[in-house]
């Protein structure tokens, strides 16, 4: 496999080449993506998707689209930054073991099923 993604624009370039061998285990491969990808992703972050709580309202102010009617805007803040770290290491842990320990079906764990999990459900909200 071989890919070059040139920097962002409209016109971005994209050149990908993928072989049959590449496929014959795709997770595996994917998660040598994925892996050092998330953790550049979580040390260059400036900021965290929306992770909805009980107690939390949306407002139909642009500015500020969630929040706890009861707690200030930066304790809100820090405490939902914390979360979407801790949602980002439990991924990273997950495709790390994958590719650490090249791991079937057999030998997942709780913690491993978990971030992968996680993956899916905010796979839209990777970006910064």
């Amino acid at each position: 496999m071989k890919i070059k993604i040139g920097p962002y624009r409209k016109n971005r370039a994209f050149n990908i080449h993928i072989d049959d061998y590449d496929v014959w285990s795709l997770d595996h491969t994917l998660a040598y993506i994925i892996h050092p990808a998330l953790i550049r992703l979580k040390e260059t972050k400036h900021s965290y998707p929306e992770l909805w709580e009980d107690g939390m309202v949306k407002h139909h102010n642009w500015t500020r689209q969630l929040h706890f009617d009861f707690i200030d805007e930066e304790v809100e803040s820090k405490y939902l930054m914390d979360k979407w770290n801790t949602i980002m290491d439990k991924m990273i842990y997950s495709f790390g073991k994958l590719v650490e320990d090249d791991l079937s079906v057999l030998d997942f764990d709780d913690n491993i099923q978990e971030g992968l999990d996680l993956f899916a459900k905010h796979y839209t909200s990777l970006w910064d």
